[in-house]
């Protein structure tokens, strides 16, 4: 799913919906990249475990 504000109303019959402008929704991805000018997609983050020294001596210690 990508997270998209409208930027122009439309309906859209692949998913059965009316769209606001200005409104924000999930949609599928497909969607969001096949209808670039009623959609503006946000930026998307992913969170990812940091890798620190420390945790690297401890996970090498605990191989041992």
């Amino acid at each position: 799913m990508a997270k998209v504000t409208c930027i122009k109303s439309v309906s859209i019959g692949s998913l059965g919906l009316a769209f606001v402008e200005g409104k924000e929704y999930d949609i599928p991805a497909k969607e969001a990249n096949s209808y670039p000018e009623y959609f503006k997609k946000h930026a998307t983050t992913t969170k990812k475990k940091a890798t620190t020294e420390e945790n690297k001596e401890a996970t090498t210690e605990d191989n041992k």
